[in-house]
């Protein structure tokens, strides 16, 4: 029997046969039923007897592709209302149009031939991220890219303007991770932020960097003054993992993406880890010849020889302003952490000490900084001049490995006619990370 202190998931299952079964779970989100979810849900059965159950409140998930859902009557048999033995229920088969129903007596009875199983399953928690959008900024075809992840709890990952999806779990979600400051990530969050305050009495915990968040704060006008009444502002550092009261474990890393601060994603929860890219230019020419600029922009802003002219009040050699060294130094490059890190030393110790910082960071650049996540998601391009994004091609090139576990998204539209090696993220469904 499954332990019933174990940390589970409950899913609502429907099965005819290996070609007809689909899963939900208890928001309503349809479950991509890939060979290790079903493993579980199998392993589950064999263990346990299959809670056989309807509640009315469910009778939307359903409605999918296999079957329709024509008819449901009766009443709870108790006040929890998931027992089966009041209700009737008929379904419809969308291939065939024939119809199944469950009987009173709590049997399965074909009103033709074969029928289904509905069950409750119970599977152990995992990561699930729902991918509420895979478009890219400019995308009409799809919504913007975002993410619901569920760990511990329901978090949203960026917030675009045109997010619909997200309405009937508003009341739930109550933290946002936040990658970047873009519109097609960010717009629809000045909105949220006002709707948690005024509407459900609540802050809304914002997960993100600093200067990240220092950008979003000044776009929300009348909430500056009593800010604290609005957003608890959690500060996520590259240099050390966040870890939330439930067990969640956020790690993240600075993308490059055209100047704009950015962050990429690991995600750790009970045993299993994914990683999102979020946008970035991840090609390796353009990391290469990034990586040789770095160095040179480096060398070059901490000459011995020029430091005096170059840093306004320091002694010749010596780094003592680090306002200064940010402004010498694009924010890519060198972090406030790593200016902090400078302060007071010598330009030829910093441009050691930071050669091997700067290698770790054109390292993590890189997708190849997820490679020991189970599951990643990255974002793509089908334009290979592409400044900001990553070209699917250079995706294509990944080790085994990596792409055995990759899927894309913040695609242009059109992007699925061109090319199919790596899988798209199929919007609205819950991937399990097992």
């Amino acid at each position: 029997m499954t332990n019933e202190k174990e940390d589970l998931e409950t899913l609502i299952y429907i099965y005819a046969d290996e070609n007809h079964q689909k899963a939900w779970d208890l928001n309503g989100f349809e479950i991509i039923l890939d060979q290790k979810t079903k493993a579980e849900i199998k392993k589950f059965k064999e263990e346990n007897e299959p809670i056989e159950c309807f509640n009315k409140d469910y009778k939307f998930i359903v409605k999918n592709e296999s079957y329709v859902l024509k008819s449901i009557t009766g009443e709870p048999a108790s006040a929890r209302g998931f027992s089966a033995l009041n209700y009737n229920i008929t379904l419809t088969s969308r291939k065939d149009k024939k119809e199944f129903g469950l009987l009173g007596n709590n049997q399965w009875a074909p009103l033709e031939t074969k029928h289904p199983e509905i069950f409750l399953a119970k599977i152990p928690k995992t990561l699930g991220i729902i991918p509420l959008g895979i478009g890219s900024g400019f995308s009409t075809e799809h919504v913007n890219t975002c993410f619901i992840l569920d760990a511990d709890k329901l978090y949203l990952i960026d917030c675009p303007e045109d997010l619909r999806k997200i309405k009937k779990l508003e009341e739930k979600i109550s933290d946002v991770i936040l990658t970047h400051n873009d519109p097609d990530h960010v717009g629809a969050l000045r909105k949220f932020v006002q709707k948690k305050r005024f509407l459900y009495k609540e802050k809304l915990n914002i997960y993100t960097t600093y200067s990240i968040y220092t950008d979003f704060k000044d776009s929300l006008y009348n909430l500056q003054k009593d800010l604290e009444k609005s957003i608890n502002f959690i500060d996520l550092k590259t240099e050390k993992a966040h870890k939330t009261n439930g067990g969640l474990k956020i790690r993240i890393r600075n993308n490059l993406h055209g100047g704009i601060p950015t962050i990429g994603l690991k995600f750790y929860f009970n045993g299993k880890s994914l990683g999102y890219s979020s946008d970035c230019n991840s090609n390796r020419d353009f990391l290469d010849i990034w990586y040789e600029d770095a160095k040179r922009t480096i060398r070059t802003a901490l000459n011995p020889i020029n430091t005096t002219e170059s840093l306004t009040g320091g002694s010749r050699g010596v780094v003592d302003n680090v306002n200064d060294l940010l402004m010498l130094i694009n924010s890519e490059l060198l972090t406030k952490v790593d200016a902090e890190q400078f302060f007071g030393l010598d330009a030829e110790t910093i441009i050691k000490s930071y050669k091997i910082n700067l290698f770790r960071r054109y390292k993590d650049f890189h997708p190849s900084w997820f490679r020991n996540c189970d599951m990643i998601i990255h974002e793509a391009t089908d334009n290979p001049d592409d400044p900001v994004h990553t070209y699917i091609g250079e995706l294509e090139k990944l080790p085994a490995s990596i792409t055995n576990k990759l899927y894309v998204t913040h695609i242009p539209d059109g992007f699925k006619k061109k090319f199919n090696k790596i899988p798209i993220l199929r919007p609205n469904l819950k991937y399990l990370v097992y």
